[in-house]
């Protein structure tokens, strides 16, 4: 399709004048979709009211005096062409959460797939006595004790609250309220201790962020161990990077997106390596279930073919490539019909045509050399894109 449209567009500026292919020097992998206005000029019906013989030096005595040229306006074009391209997917397998340092048997699960537990979360009972969940920044790694210090203090201050046992102060040493708290926690939960001593082993640890249980690992008549798994967070994805097929690699550097074939999700990549943002991945887990994972694998990697396009797309004035002259300094232009010089930047390249970015502002009407009258009148000194 897109050669199609190159074609069509060729075909329309060749009715204007023959240009020589030798000037025009396709990039690989410059896809663009033509949408020529009909309004400026490129269609049949315009380029023919547009053509007109004229003698620059018969106006202009400091114009180029060349054979018959014709004039022509700027047309436009869109680059808004998609590539196809496959979606690696990285999922990596949710984390395990533990009872530390248990024993007993387990007489009842509480949770199920899908929950997602939080601080003061009933777990599961273990020789009937409840464990609980605990959210905090660092696990509690020890048994806690009248005078004990340290920022688990404050975390399980906060399970206490939560269960409403104690007021909490925002305390990092276990005083004589704690204590109390602590030793009414034991007896409420069905704890044989009543000491004033929190076990760790009655809470599981969560992290900081809470997430959705995948899998629930603790069976009714389990037998606790040092460290005994009770359920699976789910999968997440981990990274998610777009790979073009051989040949088809974007050339511009400005950031893409892409669009998923069935579900039409568009993400937003980022450069060098065209990776959907981190804060997109989240998106990607609703196109459907994750991978399987091996038994000894922690990620597993799925595919999804993929339309991807700019993520805006640029608007390009397009000329016959005989309308940019390159003088023998190096410098390129064009030519306005009064045969006065505008200083030009290549955007890109099309067979037959050139691209020249939006914001430079062009003539209305634009000369178009052959190559032959090109070559020649730059040897003479007289296309020299000098503007003063």
């Amino acid at each position: 399709m897109r050669w199609f449209r190159a074609k069509r567009l060729q075909t329309v500026l060749r009715r204007v004048r023959p240009v020589s292919a030798e000037r025009s020097s396709r990039r690989p992998g410059l896809g663009f979709a033509a949408k020529v206005v009909p309004a400026i000029g490129l269609s049949i019906a315009a380029v023919a009211a547009i053509l007109v013989w004229w003698n620059p030096a018969e106006r202009n005595p400091s114009a180029p005096a060349t054979e018959s040229i014709v004039t022509v306006s700027p047309g436009e074009m869109t680059d808004d062409d998609a590539l196809p391209a496959v979606l690696a997917i990285v999922w990596e397998r949710g984390s395990q959460q533990y009872i530390s340092n248990g024993t007993g048997t387990v007489t009842s699960v509480d949770v199920s797939q899908g929950a997602v537990p939080s601080t003061g979360t009933p777990l599961a009972t273990v020789d009937g006595a409840i464990v609980f969940a605990l959210a905090s920044p660092r696990p509690l790694y020890r048994d806690l004790a009248r005078g004990a210090e340290g920022q688990d203090v404050l975390a399980v201050e906060d399970l206490l609250a939560v269960l409403g046992i104690l007021e909490p102060i925002g305390r990092t040493k276990v005083d004589r309220a704690m204590s109390d708290a602590i030793r009414t926690f034991n007896q409420w939960t069905g704890r044989p201790n009543d000491a004033a001593i929190f076990s760790a082993a009655s809470v599981v640890w969560l992290g900081v962020a809470p997430q959705p249980i995948g899998s629930v690992l603790l069976r009714p008549g389990d037998k606790l161990s040092e460290q005994t798994a009770v359920f699976e967070y789910e999968p997440q994805v981990k990274t998610a990077k777009v790979a073009f097929a051989p040949g088809e690699a974007p050339t511009r550097k400005e950031p893409r997106v892409a669009t998923t074939m069935d579900s039409n999700l568009v993400l937003h990549l980022l450069l060098p390596d065209h990776e959907v943002r981190p804060d997109q991945l989240a998106l990607i887990e609703e196109l459907g279930p994750p991978p399987d994972f091996q038994s000894s694998t922690n990620s597993a990697e799925m595919k999804v073919d993929v339309l991807s396009r700019l993520e805006t797309p640029l608007q390009f004035q397009v000329l016959p490539v005989g309308a940019v002259v390159t003088s023998r300094r190096g410098d390129t232009c064009v030519y306005s019909d009064a045969g006065l010089p505008t200083p030009v930047e290549l955007a890109g390249t099309e067979p037959g045509i050139v691209l020249i970015d939006k914001a430079i502002p062009l003539p209305s009407k634009i000369q178009v050399f052959s190559s032959s009258t090109s070559q020649m009148l730059t040897r003479r000194g007289q296309l020299n894109c000098e503007t003063g």
